[in-house]
């Protein structure tokens, strides 16, 4: 009996130890559980801002390519009528010419 009354405020001291330890493991498990959380949303800002990114250069590469395109083609029709002109104002001018003298 006096082993047992003794005994008592040591189970109290130790169920108390035992709670808090309880109540430390419940606050580190949700914790966790937001960690993965906050994890998991910053991967998927990622991603998002990595694939709005690499749109953003398809689009910006697309748009060069179509201006070069546009370019080319501008060059090329540019030199057609200057050809064109050239030949037919060479043959006015040599007229010219002909009929000044």
């Amino acid at each position: 009996m006096y082993y047992s009354l003794k005994l008592v405020p040591e189970i109290f001291r130790a169920q108390e130890i035992v709670d808090r330890i309880d109540r430390q493991r419940v606050e580190a498990e949700e914790s966790a559980v937001r960690a993965r959380e906050r994890s998991r949303k910053l991967a998927e800002a990622r991603a998002v801002d990595l694939a709005m990114e690499e749109g953003r250069r398809l689009g910006f590469e697309e748009g060069l390519n179509q201006g070069r395109m546009i370019n080319q083609v501008g060059k090329t029709e540019h030199r057609n009528r200057k050809e064109s002109s050239g030949s037919s104002s060479a043959t006015a001018s040599r007229k010219s010419r002909s009929t000044a003298r």
